[in-house]
């Protein structure tokens, strides 16, 4: 049996971000779905950083506090995974579980995140949030600092 719901949007992704838009949509009273597993992707870490005010919290404590106040402002979070979507402008439907449930809906905000695919590596997994770091890393870059010749030229791109 399909489970039929309705709202003005529905959120696809209820970790940080998805939990902000959300509680934002909340407040200027819309109706609110959130689909999410709750498994955010930084669940291993000691703790969420660059979080305001919040500096170091569990993410799981995070991802509870973040649901909470969502759901304050009358978002409703449906447990699972969106395995479909279809519609067009005012005439969304998104699936999850599997077609167990449908959510109609006006508009749809996808804030599904990542996923790591961690390498076959033995104790990789296991470092994993705890000080073990992808294998890619982005270069430095030069920075022009005022004085600098060229260096408007830079940040414009050109040469």
């Amino acid at each position: 049996m399909t489970d039929t719901l309705q709202a003005d949007v529905v959120v696809v992704g209820g970790g940080p971000a998805g939990l902000v838009a959300a509680v934002a949509l909340g407040l200027s009273r819309r109706s609110v779905i959130v689909v999410d597993t709750g498994q955010p992707r930084n669940a291993p870490a000691d703790g969420a950083h660059n979080v305001l005010g919040e500096e170091g919290v569990s993410p799981l404590e995070l991802l509870a506090r973040g649901r909470a106040e969502a759901e304050a402002y009358g978002v409703r979070i449906v447990s699972g995974v969106a395995t479909g979507a279809s519609g067009t402008l005012d005439d969304f439907t998104v699936e999850a579980n599997g077609g167990a449930v449908q959510v109609r809906a006006r508009r749809v905000i996808l804030a599904t995140g990542l996923v790591d695919d961690l390498s076959a590596v033995p104790g990789v997994t296991e470092a994993w949030g705890h000080g073990g770091r992808r294998g890619t890393r982005r270069p430095r870059r030069r920075r022009p600092r005022a004085g600098r010749a060229g260096g408007a030229r830079t940040l414009l791109g050109r040469k």
